[in-house]
């Protein structure tokens, strides 16, 4: 019997991922955590972070994630994300001149630093994951 996992990984625009995996490493809203074969039953408060999912030949496919859910149950994990972007869908010029941008807005403001704080936040996770 194989010890894998089906995985999929939802965003409001559509499927990232869908398959098997022996692992799934996920940002909690506490810390990042590991799901593997047999995992107890969970539900989760996604963070700011990557999204690691090991598949059985190997290969490590990445994702750069903001908010969300991830739920695991009788070896299937599934991960709706707010916001989840692949390494190849990330234009790191882009995404330099949008933080650049909202650095700017946060100097010249007080209201809705917040906001602004988490979106910086989430654009350096994008260009850690580009790199």
């Amino acid at each position: 019997m194989s010890k894998t996992l089906t995985a999929q990984i939802l965003t409001p625009t559509g499927a990232l991922f869908s398959g098997e995996a022996e692992s799934i490493l996920v940002p909690g809203s506490e810390g990042a955590f590991e799901i593997l074969f047999q995992h107890a039953p969970i539900v989760s408060v996604l963070g700011i972070g990557k999204i690691r999912v090991k598949k059985p030949n190997g290969e490590v496919l990445l994702f750069a994630v903001s908010g969300g859910f991830v739920e695991a149950s009788n070896n299937l994990v599934t991960v709706l994300a707010e916001k989840a972007t692949a390494p190849e869908d990330i234009n790191p010029e882009e995404v330099r001149q949008q933080r650049s941008t909202v650095k700017e807005r946060l100097k010249e403001t007080t209201q809705g630093r917040e906001a602004l704080e988490k979106e910086v936040r989430e654009l350096d996770n994008l260009l850690a994951l580009s790199t």
